[in-house]
């Protein structure tokens, strides 16, 4: 019933509140498309014409034109489709009773979303009265006479009056009608000058009727009176000769429309108001909003959560499948046509669904809580559905994960009863019939080594378990030194030499004796050797094989273990190093043990500040772990071998001299700590080795300083005053590269929990040091850090 209202922001006020306003004007207000066919028709338009909305909406507006007047509906469409408005165009209309009336017509084009123009809009008046009393003028004296004294509309000839330099300063009354006076409120104001009855009336009625009375040329106009607080619509034409100065004006008071007028536009504001506080609350709404419209569910509103929720689609005008495609076949189309059908809400709890959440990315898996509630027009039919709801998707992952780790952790206690009560099982039962003196030598021999055997492994089991204790507790500690690989792994291999010579596997050791020293716990870092041996071992089939390689590798030592065995299903490859988790954990499974042994490497392993990788290619393809551990960042030390008579730790008895290696010197560290102390060690140790230090005491110096002075290795404290570690990686790891947003970082800190160490690589530190660190720990930690800075 009029132009479409684009909307603007995320908000639309009702469709039925327009349609109601202009039902409500008393103007006739109609549109038509462009081929001439009307597809509205107001009460306004039913008072006007006679016609009711029934009869005239599809038929063509010539309805409503006299024959002899087609040419003009031509011209006006084809000044609609160049975008051009019609204004104050007079003509002569024909009613439904046959009756021609005379009406001012205003008609704009109306645009649709494209911007194209889709027909008109057109408001029309009637003037009949006006008209008439135009033509009863210039028809006779006598008419005019009767006209000027019987009609309802305001009338008046008036004289204008004008300075020597021809500006219209004021006008005389030279005659009134009776209902001059009462729309005016002047009493005996003929023969009066207008400056006499307000003195302070506005110059603008003086320009308007000076120029009629000057160029001859008639106009229709509305304005206000202020002095006597009135709004006129007015018809003002020149009589008499030109040099009379002759101007005769019919008007009509219109305040009481005008009120009404403002009152609505009043109304409009406070509407404005309102929708300014619903748009205010529907975009910062924390639960995502959509409201569809229509039987095929097309997108009329949607606020920034559902926005964030589809990955910021452009979905508005489109129906929901047409907007969403991926959620094709998975009910939704279903339950949205029941709720519209039926008119009842359905509420959905913890509901899967696969959805497109980034622009280009694929769909995935989240959980939401939602309602789908109809909404009505006035006849009380269903119009659309408003859906409103929340993600809970990290809700039921954190619970689903909770339920995980119970279950794994039912399961590791049930594999633990299990794992100790079997060897306990074969020391009771041999201890036993070693009290049988009917047992012979050979097998008295037999008991003991099967008790022994239980007994180590029983030994080996709680080890396990107390390890994990401290590594969770954050108490395990590493006794640091420099320390020849090559002799933890021989080590190693001999003491797991016999399991894999009764299986008949074949353990090939391939050692570079090139290899330098890093530093370590040898004790730990046999563990960890140790570990990965007797898994490659337990799962190789007899007849199978397993291989060891140690070998340096740039700034750093590999050691890979690789076996021909059952391999790990890829399933499981991505937690194999997690607490508890064992490819098989039921009771026929075909190989024992806790889901420890890779646990306690990885941190290990971390703790030396190296990676461990595990790889395979599924069943039957056997595995591969692969150890990195830095170089130590010494020449001249006391390394810990096979014949070393003691392995303590090296400040014990003595201070250890560091000559650095070349790669050091030269090497710029950003040092931050608000600790003195702490920070003056750091970076002691760091210049004997020949490394540039800059140490500051807050992380936001330390940003400053890494901005302007690019280091190439950052050391940073964690618990600061003001701003801690963990806000200065972040910062520095969302610069560009060029601004040292990828410098290599570790994170030297008292906090020395698992969680922590988890926090600190999650936050953006390569490696995270517990203090108290060693010198040699430190030093080895930086030149790691510069060498895979320079391999990027």
């Amino acid at each position: 019933m009029s132009a479409p209202i684009q909307e603007s922001s995320s908000f639309q006020l009702p469709p039925h509140f327009m349609a109601t306003l202009i039902e409500s004007a008393n103007d006739a207000i109609i549109s038509k498309n462009l081929d001439g066919i009307i597809t509205s028709w107001n009460k306004g338009a039913e008072r006007l014409f006679g016609y009711n909305a029934t009869e005239a909406v599809g038929k063509h507006v010539s309805l409503l034109i006299p024959l002899d007047r087609l040419d003009e509906e031509t011209a006006i469409i084809t000044r609609v489709r160049a975008g051009e408005p019609v204004e104050h165009f007079e003509t002569v209309r024909r009613r439904k009773d046959g009756k021609l009336i005379d009406i001012s017509l205003n008609v704009s084009p109306i645009h649709g979303l494209d911007g194209q123009i889709l027909g008109a809009s057109k408001i029309a008046r009637e003037i009949t009265d006006l008209k008439v009393a135009e033509q009863r003028l210039e028809v006779s004296e006598e008419k005019y006479r009767t006209l000027f004294d019987s009609i309802d509309e305001g009338f008046c000839v008036i004289e204008m009056i004008f300075d020597e330099f021809g500006k219209a300063t004021d006008y005389r009354f030279l005659e009134v009608n009776p209902a001059f006076e009462r729309q005016t409120g002047f009493v005996q104001a003929q023969g009066k000058t207008m400056r006499q009855i307000i003195p302070n009336h506005d110059d603008s009625w003086f320009e308007i009727y000076g120029e009629v009375a000057t160029k001859g040329e008639p106009t229709r106009f509305e304005n206000y009176a202020k002095e006597i607080d009135r709004w006129f619509d007015l018809y003002a034409f020149r009589v008499g000769e030109p040099h009379e100065n002759k101007v005769a004006v019919i008007f009509v008071d219109i305040t009481s429309r005008k009120k009404s007028k403002e009152e609505g536009e009043k109304l409009l504001e406070q509407l404005a108001a309102e929708r300014a506080k619903l748009e205010y609350l529907f975009d910062k709404a924390p639960a995502f909003v959509a409201t569809l419209q229509g039987p095929d569910h097309v997108f009329e509103l949607t606020n920034p959560a559902y926005r964030q929720l589809i990955g910021h689609r452009d979905v508005v005008g489109k129906n929901v499948l047409e907007a969403l495609p991926e959620i094709s076949g998975q009910g939704f189309k279903e339950l949205l046509d029941k709720v519209y059908l039926s008119g009842e809400a359905f509420t959905g709890r913890e509901v899967p669904i696969q959805l497109q959440t980034e622009p280009d990315g694929s769909p995935e898996q989240r959980f939401l809580n939602f309602v789908y509630q109809p909404t009505f027009e006035t006849n009380g039919e269903v119009s659309g559905i408003f859906v409103h709801g929340i993600d809970i998707t990290d809700q039921v992952q954190s619970r689903r994960e909770a339920e995980i780790a119970n279950r794994t952790k039912d399961e590791f206690l049930a594999t633990l009863s299990h794992e100790l009560r079997t060897p306990l099982n074969a020391v009771l039962g041999w201890s036993r019939l070693l009290s049988d003196e009917s047992l012979d030598d050979e097998e008295r021999v037999r008991a003991a080594d099967a008790i022994q055997r239980n007994a180590q492994l029983q030994a080996q089991l709680i080890e396990d378990i107390l390890d994990v204790s401290r590594i969770v507790s954050g108490k395990l500690r590493l006794e640091t030194r420099p320390t020849e690989l090559s002799t933890v792994v021989e080590a190693a291999v001999e003491s797991v030499l016999p399991a894999a010579q009764a299986k008949g596997i074949r353990l090939q050791r391939v050692l570079d004796s090139g290899t330098s020293l890093v530093s370590g716990d040898p004790n730990r870092l046999q563990q960890v050797v140790w570990n990965l041996l007797s898994n490659a071992i337990k799962f190789t089939p007899k007849g199978g094989r397993v291989q060891i390689r140690l070998e340096r590798v740039n700034s750093h030592i590999e050691i890979v273990v690789t076996d021909s065995g059952i391999g790990i299903p890829e399933d499981v490859l991505p937690y194999v190093f997690e607490r508890f988790r064992q490819a098989d954990s039921t009771s026929t499974r075909n190989y024992g043990g806790l889901g420890l042994g890779l646990a306690i490497v990885r941190h290990l392993v971390e703790m030396h500040g190296g990676t461990v990788t595990a790889e395979s290619d599924g069943d039957s393809n056997g595995s591969t772990f692969t150890v990195e551990l830095p170089i130590i960042a010494l020449r001249s030390v006391d390394v810990i071998t096979e014949n070393s008579p003691e392995r303590e730790h090296p400040t014990a008895h003595r201070q250890v001299s560091f000559e650095c290696l070349p790669e050091l010197e030269g090497l710029h560290v950003l040092v931050v700590d608000d600790e003195d102390d702490a920070r003056q060690l750091v970076t002691t140790v760091l210049q004997k080795c020949g490394t540039r230090v800059t140490s500051v005491g807050s992380a936001a110096e330390a940003f400053e300083a890494l901005q302007k002075l690019r280091p190439d290795v950052l050391i940073s404290d964690l618990g600061m005053p003001g701003e801690d570690g963990y806000s200065l990686i972040k910062k520095v790891r969302a610069l560009p590269p060029y601004e040292g947003g990828q410098t290599p970082a570790a994170a030297l800190t008292a906090y020395a929990r698992v969680e922590d160490r988890m926090k600190v690589l999650r936050a953006g530190f390569q490696i995270h040091l517990p203090k108290p660190v060693e010198p040699a720990e430190l030093v080895a930690v930086v030149a790691n850090l510069a060498g895979r800075h320079d391999e990027s």
